[in-house]
């Protein structure tokens, strides 16, 4: 159910921003900014790679941030499992959890901003 190309959905930020100054806020960094991007690979053999674009996020004041795509990518690999809905990313001695609903996968962090509240994945 996972093997397979997954393309960068959503990436949720709070609070809201607005980032590219349209005069809307949204939590979902990639309506606001098209240049940030991403792919997960999962491959049949229990590896899997990625590769996303960097962001550059500075805190303004009075919880406004600059968010910007940077000229480089982040490439990560590792290998994975998958058990009841979860897909499991080992990267050296990090796990990502990603919870599978459909064709979405989800890891939830729930971090406020400069971190990330969520990242959402969509089968290909």
């Amino acid at each position: 159910a996972v093997v397979g190309t997954w393309n960068l959905a959503e990436l949720n930020i709070n609070p809201p921003q607005d980032i590219n100054g349209d005069g809307n806020s949204t939590s979902n960094i990639l309506t606001e900014l098209p240049c940030a991007t991403g792919t997960l690979e999962i491959n049949g053999d229990g590896t899997w790679s990625s590769t996303v674009v960097n962001l550059e996020i500075t805190t303004i004041t009075g919880g406004l941030f600059d968010i910007r795509c940077s000229n480089t990518s982040n490439n990560s690999s590792g290998v994975w499992q998958f058990q009841n809905s979860q897909l499991s990313l080992f990267l050296n001695s990090t796990l990502f959890l990603y919870n599978l609903n459909g064709n979405r996968l989800t890891n939830t962090t729930n971090e406020d901003l400069p971190g990330f509240m969520s990242e959402v994945y969509e089968k290909q």
